[in-house]
């Protein structure tokens, strides 16, 4: 009886292990998912940076051919800014370098959530062993097996010649009493 609980006791102990890295394997992805948003706004900033920086060149230039300080005022403006926009913010090699650890960490987990599913199974398959052990020890079939194979024996009535499940000991045909209980 100890060791039944001390089995329970640890298939529970890998149950919540399964959890908890479930809920960390889930957590990481959530975290990847977030950074290649954040990577996607990079590449908007980017772009928006360029796109800033020639709409300024193009009228620094258009205001420097035709005389026009205001153009020429929006024109640094803009290149100004579009040069802002480009270089603000990380490069991205801090989300690369997370994105990589999270791969790895990921890898981890399932590896750690298979290691643990194939110790449970492992546990599960033993204590199973041991029951049927147990059982043949005492001279006891376990009850499903026995349960079945009262189910499906058949016999023979002699005076009729019906078949009758082994377990009978009267025929149901013809009232013949069974001497003792064997098929």
């Amino acid at each position: 009886m100890n060791k039944t609980v001390r089995t329970a006791s640890v298939l529970e102990i890998y149950n919540e292990a399964i959890k908890e890295f479930v809920a960390e394997r889930n957590a990481l992805i959530v975290e990847k998912t977030k950074i290649s948003a954040k990577k996607g706004g990079q590449l908007l900033r980017i772009i928006s940076g360029i796109i800033a920086g020639l709409v300024g060149v193009i009228l620094f230039v258009v205001g420097a051919a035709s005389d026009l300080v205001f153009l020429l005022v929006f024109g640094m403006f803009f290149t100004v800014f579009g040069i802002f926009i480009y270089f603000m913010g990380d490069s991205g090699e801090k989300h690369a370098e997370r994105i990589q650890e999270i791969n790895l960490r990921t890898i981890e987990i399932a590896n750690e959530i298979e290691d643990r599913k194939t110790k449970k199974k492992a546990l599960l398959e033993a204590e199973e062993e041991k029951i049927k052990l147990e059982n043949q020890a005492s001279g006891l079939e376990p009850q499903s097996v026995a349960i079945e194979e009262s189910l499906s024996a058949e016999k023979v009535c002699p005076m009729c010649a019906e078949t009758v499940k082994a377990a009978a000991k009267i025929c149901r045909y013809c009232r013949h009493e069974f001497e003792g209980n064997t098929p």
